[in-house]
């Protein structure tokens, strides 16, 4: 009866022969590796429907070159892209605080900075030819001429003030300076004296206190009107130069216009906005155009470079030397993403200043008319990131602001004018991460509209096999590393047949066979060897099942040292192994453990010891209700299910989860009910429902090779194995040593299709007759109940 349902050797593992790999005829790239056709059409649709809110989520693709692919599997589908713009930033002349953006065709931005750099330039030198032409030197000589005739006049109408109360003004006259003189003396007896020597001479020259009062009276008089002559000179210098000023702007009116219509020529095209600053430009020149002298005769009180600064241009995103519309961000931080103002120091006002030429872009802005991507991790990570994305995507405009690291908050002391973006974003990530968003964030799946799902797995044919092969050769040769034999490389397929868990499938987590690949060659090279061998491909997979096992190991010695309590030999009533997988970060595998049920007379049904304790999930919970729906349908069509019955899984302290143990416990349940054991030797995994059929569960190769382990460690007997269902048969691809044994006759593995045939495999049994001892118990449990009932 057991070779009924054994599985042959011959099926426990797919083995590729190295002789029928595929040769490769051509290079192939890793975008075409893992090109399926499902997750490209999404792709295609995403990336072309410009509606707002169509952003992408990508998941399945692994790995450290993850992103590379995507950009180059973008690249290759050649979506529509809005027109790149250049983007620049220049002064509101009325208003400094709110810089104008500009926006230009693709790669005209620098074109047009430079050309306003040159305008200044061309200004700077056709103006200071027009202050050494003749008409100027002629009109600025007769303007100086008439002032100075004023401001003569004006000192001589002091002087004869000055001598008409008997003082002397000592000093050299410089109306350009406002220097005017070094002092006023009194003039007594032919000699000239200051105040102090004045009150030395008031007894012995014969001058009364009244007089010398008088004389300092007139000097004090004298002083003002000194003081009141300088403010007139100050002013009427003033008046001087802004009539100066006016003829250098009548000079440059037709110059500067001449040069703003050369720029409005080439870059304007009719836009309002270009047309509009290059106009206060021009009015703002004219205004400030003595800032253009070489010589030092500008106006004091202006700063010219402060002024000459605001006709800058800041080039915040130029296309000039981007080929593509795809940008990666790989540091997601917020002035990474949407740029900042940086900050200028006054050390004049010990202070910060900010002004349009400090404003920096980010990778929204470059990406603009094009596509973003972006790890979906990352950005979670940081709630101000995500909430001012969020912002971005569902406007459609950005503000550049200034960004504070340490207090993680942003100040907008500066108002750079909206940006209006074409974009969209891709998040690249796990199916956690994307279910974690979703659940989280209420505006996600309206910004993210279309999931990109790229599957884990691809179907084992000789063109993904090529594929495969192509991959370990551009590695090999990218990094450097020894080529692969045709049995390591048919080695290394078996591996990611074993990853994807079927053996009509190899996994597409390139990342794990890219590691594999590397540790191989690590091994091989330390053995001097020219190149990698199937031994050095089995070598680096032990190796990281080693180093990865710690956990597993505790667990196999606690059941060795029968710190936990499990037996592979004999029989017992209502008890049996179940196998269940333990799922770690970098390391998963498969562990037995002993489930028991007991039965009595009652109505309560299957009790579920786990959810009575709070350490159930709901698919165990639900597994177990079937196991009711089971028995009601197989033993109550005739009379009431008058039992109560409780399953535990023994020693088990954590949270259980799963259905994979229904199938266990139902024959520990029925084993109770018939009070039939039931084999130790043999481990059961399955998933059953009410009508008896044995369904597929995971994690089959993992559970069968933890079960091997621990039968391997407490010594074979030749008759241990596994019960597990028929639909899993395609999904074996156990270790070597597995099969080895089983073709040795020292382990088993049989499936079974419903849980008849599990049963007889684990009594020795007939099914009927056991169903026959069970309906006769619960037939006395029915009477029993009836007459306690009376």
């Amino acid at each position: 009866m057991k070779n009924n349902f054994l599985v042959s050797p011959s099926n426990l593992r797919l083995n590729i022969d190295s002789n029928s790999i595929p040769k490769l005829t051509e290079k192939i790239s890793q975008e075409e590796i893992i090109s399926q056709e499902k997750p490209l059409n999404a792709l295609k649709l995403g990336l072309n429907i410009r509606t707002r809110g169509y952003n992408l989520f990508v998941t399945g693709l692994t790995g450290l070159d993850r992103i590379t692919i995507l950009k180059n599997l973008i690249s290759k589908l050649k979506p529509k892209n809005f027109p790149k713009e250049d983007k620049c930033y220049v002064n509101n002349f009325e208003d400094s605080s709110k810089p104008i953006l500009l926006t230009f065709p693709k790669n005209k931005g620098s074109k047009f900075r430079d050309a306003i750099e040159n305008l200044i330039d061309e200004f700077r030198k056709e103006f200071l030819k027009l202050l050494e032409s003749k008409a100027y030197v002629q009109r600025r000589k007769k303007v100086i001429e008439n002032y100075e005739k004023l401001k003569l006049e004006l000192f001589q109408g002091l002087r004869e003030f000055v001598n008409s109360k008997n003082f002397e003004m000592i000093g050299d006259v410089n109306f350009e300076e406002n220097v005017i003189i070094d002092s006023i003396n009194y003039v007594f007896e032919e000699k000239n004296y200051d105040l102090e020597q004045l009150t030395k001479l008031k007894n012995s020259k014969g001058i009364s206190a009244k007089e010398l009062k008088q004389i300092f009276n007139d000097y004090f008089l004298i002083k003002s009107e000194l003081d009141l002559m300088i403010r007139k000179l100050k002013l009427i210098n003033q008046e001087m130069f802004e009539e100066i000023e006016k003829i250098e702007k009548s000079l440059s009116q037709k110059l500067i216009a001449k040069l703003i219509t050369k720029v409005k020529k080439n870059f304007s095209k009719g836009d309002e906005k270009i047309e509009n600053y290059l106009k206060s430009l021009k009015e703002s020149i004219l205004e400030n155009v003595n800032i253009f002298h070489e010589r030092n005769d500008s106006n004091p009180l202006k700063n010219s470079y402060e002024i000459l600064c605001q006709y800058d241009v800041n080039l915040i995103d130029s296309s000039e030397n981007s080929d593509t519309s795809t940008v990666v961000e790989n540091f997601p931080t917020f002035t990474n993403l949407f740029g900042d103002i940086e900050s200028l120091n006054d050390f004049s006002k010990d202070s910060e200043t900010q002004d349009f030429r400090k404003i920096r872009g980010g990778s929204i802005i470059f990406s603009d008319g094009g596509f973003l991507i972006l790890d979906g991790k990352d950005l979670w990570d940081d709630s101000l990131v995500w909430k001012h994305l969020k912002r971005v995507l569902t406007s459609g405009k950005l503000e550049v602001q200034n960004y504070n690291s340490f207090s993680q908050s942003y100040s907008a002391s500066l108002q750079p004018e909206e940006i209006d973006l074409n974009l969209k974003v891709i998040l690249v990530g796990d199916e956690e991460t994307y279910e974690a968003l979703s659940e989280l964030d209420d505006d996600f799946q309206n910004l993210f509209k279309i999931k990109v799902e790229f599957d884990y797995e691809s179907e084992l044919t000789d063109k993904n096999l090529q594929k495969f092969v192509a991959f370990a050769q551009n590695l090999c040769e990218t990094e450097k590393l020894l080529p692969l034999t045709q049995k390591a490389l048919s080695k290394m397929l078996e591996y990611g047949v074993r990853l994807a868990g079927n053996q009509k499938k190899i996994s597409t987590h390139f990342d794990e066979i890219a590691n594999l690949i590397r540790e191989s060659s690590y091994f091989a090279e330390s053995k001097n060897l020219k190149e990698v061998c199937e031994v050095e491909i089995q070598e680096a997979i032990l190796h990281k099942l080693s180093r990865h096992s710690l956990i597993e190991d505790k667990y196999q010695k606690a059941i060795f040292d029968r710190t936990v309590l499990l037996q592979t030999q004999g029989e017992k009533v209502g008890q049996i192994n179940a196998l269940t997988v333990l799922d770690y970060t970098d390391h998963t595998f498969g562990i037995p453990i002993r489930i028991s049920a007991t039965s009595s007379i009652g109505n309560s049904g299957v009790v579920n010891i786990e959810r009575e304790s709070d350490l159930s999930g709901q698919i165990h919970d639900k597994g177990v209700f079937i196991l009711t729906g089971f028995l009601r349908n197989t033993f109550a069509q005739k009379r009431p299910l008058n039992i109560s019955a409780s399953i535990c899984f023994e020693q088990a302290y954590s949270g259980i989860d799963g259905d994979s143990a229904s199938l266990a416990e139902l024959y520990a349940l029925l084993s109770s009910l018939a009070e039939v054991p039931l084999k130790q030797n043999l481990a059961v995994t399955g998933s059953v429902n009410q009508f008896g059929e044995v369904q597929s569960v995971g994690g089959i190769n993992e559970k069968i090779e933890g079960f091997f382990e621990i039968c391997k460690g407490k010594d074979f007997t030749g008759n241990q194995g596994v019960v597990i269902p028929q639909t899993n048969i395609s999904d074996l691809m156990l270790n070597e040593e597995v099969v080895e044994q089983s073709k040795n006759g020292n382990f088993s593995v049989f499936a079974v299709s419903n849980v008849a045939e599990g049963l007889e495999l684990l009594t020795g049994a007939e099914a009927k007759v056991i169903y026959q001892k069970i309906d006769e118990k619960l037939l006395v449990y029915a009477e029993a109940v009836k007459n306690w009932a009376k």
